[in-house]
């Protein structure tokens, strides 16, 4: 006999998915009970805490319209050194799109505008200190000759208060460390509109013609005498486009990055910040260029690099997450010369999950790839997954770390991640050079037409051992159940067929939706547990093909719940 219907439902009983809720309870508590866990490494490109970077001012943080005045300049290092600018008229503009790899800058226009961060301990009276800044002039060969970057002085003339400048004077890189009686300037010549990353650092340990040295694009320029062992614990402000307070001569330029480490940064972490620069504003370096996948022909991986890694000096690195939600850290094996940056493919993510089509996971709209030179071994990889959207996810499956040589993760190493929090962690990662990285989960069972996808049966089928994940038959196809199968709920798409044969029990935790064909072939069997109202829909058949018997005791029971 055919049974021919919009749906139909079977043998309730009262028991919901309790396995379900139970791990939904445990993961709930953990999250309650488990502390906040605090990354060390969060600065620029995973170099600093807030006990060492002192001052990280990045443009992407303001959320300004083209052209509006920035009065606030918010530090993201966690020392609260905003720069600001009360006074109207003497505010920065901010451009929207600029011609550092579209991301924003703050435009000043050479006339009186300029930013002060007040005075702070962690910005002086240290025996060392490193600055980075993403400058782009546009005022070189005019009759102002002084473009600053940035001072931390009383005046020109006073040598007291005086920790140091930085600053373009008559085309030429200048520093000057407590006065300036050691003055040092570059040879090298700068171009307007042309975009740079430049830094100085001070190392009062070092000797004396050696403590102090300027670069540009990871290039240094000159290291040069410095007399002073320490900067001075200075009380002025720290002034960003002018050299100091009422100097009445000021940048032309654009600026949208300016960092702050109350040390000098060793050789690997310099390296670090550079690549995560040169990544994040497309400014090409000339010396130790390693993270490679920010260019277009390998995707363009530009957003919250970091990386770990041990200079040709033996100064390593070894434990980054940066502006991001990846740490990566304790590398089993490192010589001098290996490093391992990683980048992601989006500016603003969204962090949803999506169900990608080649193994039917539940994939992270996001993406990250590596650059690795030599060889770390294996390494640590966390994801802090606070700002990840896992509301939809029903399935008891471990959240994994995907990893694969293309982008379509067609062949994946995967791994389990363990969440602690807002944590989830794996150890002994193994990552080539060009690898990419995403996170994923399996929630569902997919018969495709050709092939199962994610079940623990023979052939990837479902099984009994599947009650947390859905069956999923797609469009068009036909899929076959030889074996008992216990599953979360069951979707047959528009033209499918799902033919249980004969036998076969299928167990549904939750509902049916049916647009295709479900047939029941002799002694199949099917049962739904779900309490309460109806979880079917659809308009889709269901047939039920059974042989009957001349025998006058043999006989069928059908039977479904009120209001199926």
């Amino acid at each position: 006999m055919i049974f021919n219907s919009g749906f139909v439902a079977y043998l309730c009983s009262p028991k919901i998915n309790s396995m379900l809720k139970k791990n939904l309870l445990a993961i709930w508590l953990l999250a309650l009970l488990s502390p906040i866990y605090m990354f060390s490494q969060s600065g620029p490109g995973g170099v600093g805490n807030t006990s060492t970077n002192g001052l990280w001012l990045k443009v992407d943080d303001l959320k300004l319209l083209d052209g509006e005045a920035v009065s606030n300049w918010q530090d993201a290092s966690g020392n609260n050194n905003d720069a600001n600018q009360t006074i109207t008229g003497e505010q920065p503009s901010f451009i929207n799109n600029s011609s550092l790899n579209n991301y924003p800058s703050v435009d000043f226009n050479g006339v009186r505008d300029w930013l002060k961060v007040e005075d702070a301990d962690i910005l002086d009276g240290t025996t060392a200190i490193t600055y980075f800044s993403v400058f782009k002039p546009k005022g070189l060969y005019t009759s102002n000759n002084v473009h600053a970057i940035l001072g931390k002085r009383l005046t020109y003339s006073v040598s007291a208060n005086y920790a140091y400048t930085f600053f373009l004077y008559n085309n030429k890189l200048t520093t000057d460390i407590v006065n300036s009686n050691n003055r040092y300037t570059s040879s090298a010549s700068f171009s307007n509109d042309e975009n740079y990353i430049l830094s100085f650092d001070f190392d009062g340990s070092n000797p004396i013609n050696s403590r102090s040295s300027m670069s540009r694009n990871g290039s240094v320029l000159l290291t040069a005498r410095e007399n002073s062992t320490s900067i001075i614990n200075s009380n002025q402000p720290l002034t960003i486009g002018t050299m100091n307070v009422d100097y009445n001569r000021y940048s032309k330029g654009e600026m949208s990055e300016l960092i702050q480490y109350n040390y000098k940064l060793n050789q690997a972490e310099t390296i670090i910040v550079n690549n995560y620069l040169s990544a994040k504003y497309n400014i090409v370096l000339t010396a130790s260029n390693f993270y490679t996948n920010d260019n277009i022909a390998n995707g363009d991986f530009d957003h919250r690099v970091a990386g770990i890694g041990q200079a040709s000096d033996g100064s390593n690195h070894l434990d980054s997450q940066g502006s991001g939600i990846v740490r990566i850290n304790t590398p089993s094996a490192l010589s001098n010369g290996d490093y391992l940056f990683w980048g992601e493919d989006k500016k603003d993510p969204s962090y949803n999950f999506v169900t990608e089509t080649v193994n039917y996971r539940e994939q992270l709209d996001s993406k990250w790839r590596v650059s690795k030179i030599g060889n770390l071994g294996t390494v640590d990889v966390s994801f802090d997954i606070s700002a990840l959207d896992l509301t939809a996810k029903q399935s008891c499956q471990p959240l994994q770390l995907i990893v694969d040589s293309t982008s379509a993760f067609s062949t994946a190493t995967t791994y389990d991640l363990t969440i602690s929090g807002s944590t989830a962690t794996v150890s002994g990662v193994s990552f080539s050079d060009g690898d990419y990285f995403t996170l994923g989960y399996v929630d569902q069972i997919v018969w495709d037409g050709t092939s199962y996808f994610n079940g623990s049966g023979i052939a990837n089928a479902p099984n009994t051992t599947d009650s947390c994940l859905k069956l999923t038959v797609k469009s068009g196809a036909i899929g076959v159940l030889n074996e008992a199968v216990y599953v979360r709920e069951v979707q047959v798409e528009l033209g499918a067929t799902l033919q249980v044969n004969d036998g076969v029990l299928l167990e549904v935790e939750n509902g049916i939706l049916n647009d295709g064909t479900i047939a029941f072939v002799g002694e199949a069997q099917l049962i739904q547990k779900h309490t309460g109202t109806s979880l079917n829909s659809g308009s889709g058949d269901l047939t039920i093909t059974q042989e009957g018997s001349n025998n006058l005791y043999n006989y069928n029971y059908w039977s479904a719940p009120s209001g199926a």
